[in-house]
């Protein structure tokens, strides 16, 4: 589809448009005389050009296609604001961090939805404008668009888009994106976007859930190594419940699936081991090592990834050397690192919670030293967890 281009014709058209955009963003105040009160000199217009120059107060000058600047304009009136999500018809944009350097040329697809990282959003700086907040900053945003208009109650699930959308970004950088009212005052040099754009279907990313949301407040801990790991360790614990009752329920189904229509006491009794061996699961001290077992199915891949004292310990309860990886441990020997890992995730755990209190440490737990790296295996076993999570039913997944 071609892109509408400056003509004679659509000239008034965008005169109006831009008049109406100074009411909007001024109101009473409107100082024709003041230059920053302009917004956009049609004397610079050039006829055939698709876009179009803006200049708000808080960021200078920047260029919007003609096609979005007439999307954007459509009805002024009908802008809303919610939180700090900017509702505006067919248009949704909510402020961002932005954690990284360079464009992200992300498109994300899903039905009649269109998703995309925006650098100088539209919406976002006319409402600071109109809010009079002249400090100048570089805003970045999410843009929401559907072609046939966003109406109230589909809020809440622009909401959770958001938050699928702010999981795949801080997964992807190892950075935590979050929405931001007041994005960073640094200015940052961005690159010629002419790379190719990454086109995404939301489909493919996790569903919205509290898991989302944890995973990047563990990454925004990037400050405080321990602050980062009980994070992390929050996930197991919330998983938890319905890793282990699902497990329990598998078990118990496998038992009266072979009872052969006629209960005996061998039956009863390896029921009763079931409900035996939850009761178990669900004490503290294991929770973590049957977390992993249960829900994390590539443990060789982040095996490599703990820190070396760690990995000496799992070899010495394995009585065998895998201090690089995995490749020649079987069945038997993964539930001994299974055992180990989560003992030392679990140890670690209590030790920092109770640094200040009267702990007995049980020799277990990782060293100051090596937490950047165990957190480093800790931000691959909560990407599994949700991995994991995103493919249970919808009536057992944890979610919004």
């Amino acid at each position: 589809m071609d892109s509408i281009r400056i003509t004679q014709e659509n000239i008034p058209t965008l005169q109006e448009r831009i008049k109406a955009l100074r009411r909007f963003a001024f109101g009473d105040k409107y100082d024709a005389n003041n230059p920053k009160h302009q917004l956009s000199n049609d004397e610079k217009w050039v006829i055939g050009n698709d876009t179009i120059e803006i200049n708000f107060p808080n960021t200078g000058a920047n260029s919007y296609s003609i096609d979005d600047f007439l999307r954007y304009t459509d009805d002024l009136g009908d802008i809303k604001v919610e939180g700090h999500y900017i509702f505006a018809g067919s248009t949704v944009q909510v402020p961002i961090n932005y954690p990284v350097s360079g464009p992200m040329d992300i498109v994300f697809k899903s039905a009649n939805y269109t998703m995309r990282m925006v650098f100088a959003p539209f919406l976002v700086n006319l409402i600071d404008t109109q809010w009079g907040n002249f400090t100048k900053r570089e805003y970045y945003a999410i843009e929401i668009f559907n072609p046939y208009g966003i109406p109230d109650y589909m809020y809440p699930e622009v909401r959770k888009m958001v938050n699928r959308i702010l999981y795949y970004l801080s997964n992807n950088a190892k950075k935590n994106f979050h929405i931001h009212p007041i994005p960073n005052d640094n200015t940052q040099s961005w690159a010629e976007m002419n790379q190719g754009v990454t086109e995404i279907t939301l489909e493919k990313l996790p569903f919205s859930s509290p898991l989302l949301r944890m995973y990047r407040e563990a990454l925004s801990r990037s400050n405080n190594i321990f602050a980062r790991y009980i994070q992390f360790y929050k996930m197991i614990e919330v998983v938890s419940p319905l890793a282990l009752k699902e497990k329990m329920y598998h078990e118990l189904f496998d038992e009266l699936k072979n009872h052969s229509g006629q209960y005996n006491l061998n039956n009863l009794t390896s029921i009763e081991q079931s409900v035996n061996r939850y009761n178990k699961t669900i004490q503290e001290a294991v929770l973590a090592a049957t977390v992993l077992k249960h829900c994390v199915y590539n443990i060789k891949d982040l095996y490599t990834s703990l820190p070396d004292p760690i990995k000496q310990k799992c070899a010495k309860d394995l009585n065998m050397d895998i201090s690089k990886d995995l490749s020649n441990v079987y069945s038997s020997g993964l539930s001994v690192v299974y055992d180990k890992v989560g003992s030392i995730l679990y140890a670690t755990r209590r030790g920092i919670a109770h640094f200040k209190s009267v702990y007995q440490f049980t020799g277990d737990e990782c060293k100051e030293a090596d937490m950047d790296q165990l957190n480093v295996f800790m931000e691959k076993v909560c990407s599994s967890l949700i991995t994991w999570n995103n493919k249970q039913p919808d009536h057992i997944r944890i979610k919004d």
